[in-house]
């Protein structure tokens, strides 16, 4: 069983895309990553109350930006040694414009839920399901790694 935990930004439309990610922890290792974290926060200086978020705008003013990024790396070692899952989907705000706020997010986490069981994620982006119901002449294009 897995647990998720997930965030969107840039709701407003301020930027270009709404983007929304889902991280899925494996139940059996969520002791072991929350000691992990706490280690690194220790051992990088970051305090009780400290944000460590991966936007380097947040990050505590008495952290280097070099600091930052070493355990925002070592956050991303210890979620690969552990066995999370990540999900990420992003929708160009000018694709969904005819969208609500609530059927973009609803979209995104039924889509990430089933994607966190499935060896390949075989979720298809927002982009795409716009364009084959508006028949938009837009295009969308998938990048996978």
């Amino acid at each position: 069983m897995y647990l998720m935990f997930a965030d969107e930004a840039d709701q407003d439309g301020a930027r270009d895309f709404l983007v929304y990610a889902a991280v899925f922890f494996p139940s059996e290792q969520v002791e072991k990553i929350v000691s992990g974290v706490q280690k690194l926060r220790e051992s990088f200086g970051f305090g009780d109350t400290d944000r460590l978020k991966f936007s380097t705008g947040t990050k505590p003013e008495h952290i280097e930006r070099e600091q930052h990024t070493e355990i925002k790396n070592a956050v991303i070692a210890l979620a690969n040694e552990t066995g999370c899952k990540v999900f990420c989907y992003l929708v160009s705000h000018d694709l969904a414009r005819n969208q609500d706020l609530g059927t973009k997010l609803k979209w995104a986490t039924i889509h990430s839920s089933e994607s966190s069981t499935n060896s390949y994620w075989r979720t298809m982006t927002w982009g795409q399901h716009f364009l084959t119901t508006q028949r938009t002449t837009h295009k969308s294009h998938i990048s996978r790694k």
